[in-house]
Formats: structure tokens, C-alpha cells, sequence
């Protein structure tokens, strides 16, 4: 799908599952927490209706937060799974440290920071990057 309706197409289909296990509002939460993960903080993108409802605005904050942590481990990863070795998170006093290894320093872009400092103010706490030296 072209990247202008990812968002809204991977929420709908959430939505649309066909699985009994998941109540309604569960449903609704995981198709925002999908829909941030393509579009972020956009907000001249197609967006379902349905992400509006139902969900208090701490629920609708917190899937927010999920599907912008789940952007930014893609943009650093690339998509491989071995990449995430190379970093860990710590949530103390307000900061939201990420810890990068010496490996992952190469990894580690001007677009991952971007993505990074979005997720940590999402969740309302300060962004801090951590770099192992050599």
C-alpha cells in the first residue's frame, strides 16, 4: 500500500478481525496503536473514525505511545530482529534512556533519534541517548 494510507488500512483491518477472544475497546486500542506505528503524529493523514471512540483519552495516549515505540524500533532496526540487541530501555526519574551498544552506534541515525525523542515525549518523559564508547 502506498505509505499516505498505511495507517488507516492496517487500523481497519484490526478492526475488521474476525476474532471473538477480543473485547471491543481492546480492539479499537490495538488498531490505534497500529495506525500510530505507520502515520506518528500526522495529523493530515486518513484516520478511521472509529479510533475516537469508546477509548478515554489516557487509553487512546497509551496505544499512541505503543505504535510510536513500535516505529521507532523499525526505523532503527530496519526491520532485522539482531538490531534491537543493540539497544535497551530504562524509565527512571522522568527520562526515558535508551541505551545504545558500540555496535549500534553505526545504526543509530539523525531519523532514529527523531523517531526516539517522539516516542519519550508521547509517553511525557525526557528523551536521553546513551552511547557506549569504544
Amino acid at each position: 500500500e502506498h505509505e499516505d494510507i498505511r495507517g488507516e488500512i492496517g487500523a481497519k483491518r484490526v478492526l475488521g478481525l474476525p476474532v471473538n477472544c477480543v473485547s471491543h475497546k481492546e480492539r479499537i486500542w490495538l488498531a490505534t496503536a497500529i495506525y500510530h506505528r505507520y502515520v506518528g503524529h500526522k495529523t493530515n493523514k486518513s484516520r478511521p473514525s472509529e479510533l475516537g471512540a469508546i477509548l478515554g483519552q489516557r487509553r487512546r495516549s497509551e496505544a499512541a505511545t505503543i505504535g510510536l515505540g513500535l516505529r521507532f524500533a523499525l526505523m532503527f532496526s530496519g526491520g532485522t530482529a539482531n538490531c534491537l540487541g543493540y539497544l535497551s530501555l530504562t524509565n527512571e526519574a522522568g527520562v526515558l534512556k535508551l541505551h545504545v551498544t558500540e555496535q549500534g552506534r553505526s545504526v543509530l541515525d539523525k531519523h532514529s533519534c527523531r523517531r526516539f525523542a517522539q516516542l519519550a515525549q508521547s509517553a511525557s518523559l525526557i528523551p536521553e541517548i546513551e552511547q557506549a564508547q569504544n
